[in-house]
């Protein structure tokens, strides 16, 4: 059996056990496997009696599920009774699990998504504010006002044409025209 439990066999299941369940009289819940005693009438082939047992104070109950001529078969259904609802409850908290998983990836991936696009957008804005001075192209007035004084070397836009450098602490007294030199 290689094929993938379907969410149909899965009831199918299921709703055997709850059958199962609702067609005996009396459930006390615990199936054991035991060899049937020397007294039974019953032959080899049927040597193994699977019994639904309750324990009540110093009594027993005991009701007969299936004789098997098998040890390993009689273990097995006894088993079964309590396993295979567990296992149907397993199964669909691992299910529960696997589809919380899912919706957490797809919630993180859309994350990443939009967390990709803002980092290349930010990006793209550090190359634009990192763009060399190259292609800035400074105005005329700009380059002329940032040209050191040849007196004092504070650079023009310091200076007013009155008075000279306005720094306090200069020795500048009067505005000088720059050299050809310092323009270049």
């Amino acid at each position: 059996m290689n094929e993938r439990l379907t969410p149909q066999r899965e009831a199918e299941i299921a709703a055997a056990v709850a059958e199962l369940d609702a067609d005996r009289s009396l459930s006390f819940g615990t199936w054991t496997a035991s060899p049937v005693t020397e007294k039974t009438t019953l032959p080899p082939e049927q040597a193994f009696a699977v019994e639904d047992v309750a324990r009540l104070g110093n009594a027993t109950i005991r009701g007969s599920v299936g004789v098997f001529g098998d040890e390993r078969h009689a273990a097995f259904t006894a088993l079964a009774r309590d396993a295979v609802p567990a296992l149907l409850a397993e199964l669909a908290a691992v299910r529960a699990e696997r589809n919380s998983a899912r919706a957490a990836l797809r919630d993180a991936t859309e994350q990443i998504a939009r967390l990709e696009a803002e980092y290349g957008e930010a990006m793209a804005r550090v190359a634009e504010l990192e763009r060399p001075a190259v292609d800035l192209k400074p105005t005329v007035v700009a380059m002329y006002l940032a040209t050191p004084c040849d007196t004092c070397n504070h650079t023009l836009n310091w200076h007013r044409n009155d008075v000279g450098c306005t720094v306090g602490d200069c020795v500048c007294g009067r505005f000088v025209e720059p050299t050809e030199q310092a323009v270049s």
